[in-house]
């Protein structure tokens, strides 16, 4: 959708198709942790609601959950590495302090992290791309979980490495009032006289997922190419999905 809006073509421009949909911002933070200090709370896995700008906490996997495994970290996998992964998972207005806590925002100190034994020194302390993030970011975060764990935030473990990234159009939804069945044809060819055709989830039934692209894909294909159902597609799967309302 946000492409859409910077093209210059006649048939965009009347149709408006852009103020059909609006889009949604979201954002994660992945910190890294010496071992998975959430286990001995009663956490396990899945994830934990809150109210929070940490919003929705996902507790990953365990290097101790591999203990039986060959893994190649440091050199082999010991019964010592219990390095362990925490994903804070945000929406909306909850992204806005991750964004603001960024280490490229003037006078926040970068997070630096320090080495773990069990990740080969070859390896950067933090990832490669998302966002910078700051030690207030980092710490913020620390303080939140610490609140939402009914513990002190000396409970908690440092980090030792950490990973930011937020998209700003990270999906869409159909603004109130908007036909989602009409408007999925219309879109999918603005011009009949013109063989341009617009898919992606933006303008789908499944916004904010892959299928939501797949099947915008499809449907053009069915409706204006005659194209057949592969092998083995479910025939709900495009069943009522759009109204065509003109000739091909």
């Amino acid at each position: 959708q946000n492409s859409l809006e910077h093209l210059q073509w006649k048939p965009l421009d009347s149709k408006k198709m852009w103020t059909q949909v609006c889009w949604l911002t979201a954002g994660k933070l992945l910190l890294g942790f010496d071992k998975p200090w959430w286990r001995e709370l009663g956490f396990r896995l899945g994830n934990t609601a809150s109210t929070q700008d940490i919003e929705h906490v996902y507790y990953l996997g365990s290097e101790e959950d591999f203990k039986k495994t060959p893994r190649s970290t440091a050199g082999k996998h010991t019964d010592e590495n219990r390095n362990s992964l925490l994903l804070s998972y945000t929406t909306e207005d909850n992204t806005f302090l991750w964004k603001y806590l960024s280490a490229n925002n003037t006078g926040l100190a970068p997070f630096k992290g320090r080495p773990n034994p069990h990740v080969n020194k070859s390896e950067p302390i933090l990832p490669e791309g998302g966002r910078p993030v700051s030690a207030e970011m980092v710490q913020t975060a620390v303080e939140q979980l610490a609140l939402l764990h009914n513990v002190k935030v000396d409970d908690i473990p440092p980090p030792y490495t950490a990973i930011a990234q937020i998209w700003p159009a990270a999906w869409h939804r159909w603004r109130p009032g908007a036909n989602a069945t009409d408007l999925i044809d219309m879109i999918a060819r603005l011009d009949p006289a013109q063989n341009v055709y617009i898919v992606g989830e933006a303008y789908s039934k499944d916004q904010g997922w892959v299928e939501g692209a797949l099947r915008s894909v499809e449907y053009v294909l069915q409706q204006h190419f005659d194209f057949q159902p592969l092998p083995g597609m479910p025939t709900a799967w495009m069943k009522n999905y759009a109204a065509p309302h003109r000739p091909k």
